[in-house]
């Protein structure tokens, strides 16, 4: 559960520790011993009185299955199912003339999410260095000025560790392309070389199933748009399926307005939707979601900042919460919540203190000079920003109320 106390520590980030649908004391980050979350909203977690460890080996009943790796070539589309709360995971020799890779997910039943590292071979929700959860296609890409690729090596040969996680049983394709270094060879590009990344000219690998037909995705190797093109289809996304609507239970891939907001099932009485995935249990969370980010949805009651001024205390600005959003060379900046163009591990998932999430304001949660931010210029990684100078008095932000 996720009341009184939102957490990760869940089955699904820790799969091997025990976890789930009870509310039995568990150590599933390394601690001193097992704790737990408290139903007492003023304490979020404590320890537990468990008993000594036992002298002689335990008797287990369950033994967990060893984990399902299946090794794939780059630049073949293969085809995996993974049922409920499992993960499947895929090594992928890149090659030392490889200079990128973009991985595609594309789901046929269920809904899965995607879990990538360099250094760990299972990666999973408490392990992973990239992740990628959005409703239908998930999409990653990265190269090798990227520090994270093959753990910084900017020549020589690594293994790419993937894992595919079924929310709900599912089915689903699974591709990562590589692109060689002969195309980027002395800055120009040889169109002769030039990768095909995509499943057909025009046609965007997240644009699939989304409710529109396009035409130029209306073919086999596009899964003919995932039925977006055929008679029967109501713009609903693909993944929506039509027997969820108003079945009594909330889904996620249905909180469109194409999907008629799942007949309600997602909304007490009293609410109203405000945007598409903007589930109600997203507004003012704590955390900036990019799907509430908007004016309907009062910039998620807060969570963006939107009611913020520009005033900091800090002179390293690790506590700026303002908008500037721009680079001090005029750049724009990347939305944190985003991997393209530029992959990072700067997220509010793992700086959850930091002012991050689906916004693209400049923030400093590592410890840099001065805020910065991602850029959406492919060739500059990142840049500082001018947000100006700290105050000489404490901050109240949000600001106060009016008088009037």
């Amino acid at each position: 559960h996720q009341w009184p106390h939102t957490h990760v520590k869940t089955h699904t980030n820790f799969p091997d520790s025990g976890l789930g649908g009870h509310n039995h004391c568990r150590n599933p980050d390394q601690d001193m011993t097992p704790w737990c979350f408290t139903m007492d909203s003023e304490v979020r977690w404590d320890y537990c009185d468990v008993p000594p460890p036992s002298e002689a080996p335990c008797v287990h009943t369950f033994e967990a299955p060893p984990p399902n790796i299946t090794t794939i070539a780059l630049n073949q589309m293969v085809r995996g199912e993974a049922p409920e709360h499992v993960f499947r995971h895929y090594h992928v020799p890149i090659g030392e003339t490889i200079q990128s890779i973009k991985i595609v997910v594309v789901p046929h039943t269920g809904d899965s999410d995607l879990y990538v590292s360099f250094d760990n071979p299972l990666p999973t929700g408490a392990n992973y260095t990239f992740m990628q959860e959005k409703v239908g296609v998930d999409v990653f890409e990265i190269g090798r000025e990227n520090r994270f690729f093959c753990n910084g090596l900017s020549s020589g040969s690594c293994m790419l560790y993937l894992s595919v996680l079924g929310w709900e049983a599912s089915t689903f394709s699974l591709i990562v392309y590589g692109v060689e270094k002969s195309y980027f060879k002395q800055g120009q590009h040889d169109s002769a070389q030039m990768p095909v990344l995509l499943c057909a000219a025009g046609c965007e690998w997240r644009s699939l199933g989304d409710g529109k037909c396009n035409p130029q995705c209306n073919n086999t190797a596009c899964f003919w748009d995932r039925g977006d093109c055929t008679a029967s289809s109501t713009g609903c996304s693909a993944d929506c399926k039509p027997d969820w609507i108003g079945d009594g239970y909330c889904d996620e891939a249905c909180f469109i307005s194409q999907c008629h907001w799942d007949h309600r099932d997602c909304l007490d009485k009293h609410q109203k939707p405000c945007g598409d995935y903007c589930m109600p249990s997203l507004l003012a969370d704590g955390e900036c979601d990019a799907y509430c980010n908007m004016e309907t949805c009062e910039y998620d009651r807060g969570d963006c900042f939107h009611e913020h001024d520009e005033c900091y205390e800090r002179a390293d600005g690790a506590d700026y919460r303002g908008r500037v959003s721009t680079t001090v060379s005029g750049l724009e900046c990347q939305a944190w919540s985003e991997q393209s163009p530029q992959a990072h591990i700067n997220t509010h998932a793992q700086n959850p203190r930091a002012g991050l999430g689906g916004h693209n304001y400049c923030r400093n949660p590592d410890g840099e000079p001065q805020p910065w931010c991602y850029t959406i210029d492919p060739n500059t990684r990142w840049e500082i920003c001018d947000i100006g100078t700290k105050s000489d008095t404490s901050c109240i932000s949000p600001p106060p109320p009016s008088p009037s």
